[in-house]
């Protein structure tokens, strides 16, 4: 896991969520980018389908 999504996972992990919808929205940024195996340290610009970020941040809203 590369640093950023380190950072992203570490701040989810220990966060307070009083904002949910914001933390919906990274926490399924950080799910789809561990789970489509992106983190890798190439510095390639990679995109999501917005159905798939929808479908997850509702999962966690």
């Amino acid at each position: 896991m590369n640093d950023y999504i380190k950072t992203w996972h570490d701040l989810i992990i220990n966060c307070n969520f009083d904002n949910t919808y914001k933390m919906a929205w990274g926490k399924a940024l950080v799910e789809l980018s561990v789970n489509t195996n992106i983190c890798d340290d190439n510095n390639d610009v990679f995109m999501f389908e917005f159905n798939d970020i929808a479908k997850l941040c509702l999962k966690y809203y």
